[in-house]
């Protein structure tokens, strides 16, 4: 799977250039080792597009905080 998540990262990296990427599996270690293998494919596959300005991080999906960051979103858009 992590060639072809490096594939998308890298994709979404040249079109957006965003400032970080965040990786969030069912545990922390699965997330770190998909994060790792997709930053090794992408350091052995550079190209003048690149940079390496960008961060990655790893997190274990927590289902009270999407809840919570779902009804904030619920939230703002029922008072804006």
């Amino acid at each position: 799977a992590a060639p072809y998540l490096a594939a998308a990262t890298r994709t979404m990296a040249r079109l957006y250039s965003p400032k970080a990427f965040l990786f969030v599996a069912a545990t922390r270690e699965l997330a770190e080792g998909l994060s790792a293998a997709v930053q090794r494919d992408l350091h052995a596959h550079t190209s003048g597009f690149d940079s390496d300005a960008t961060a990655f991080y790893a997190r274990a999906y927590n289902d009270a905080l999407a809840l919570r960051g779902a009804a904030d979103l619920v939230m703002d858009a029922y008072f804006s």
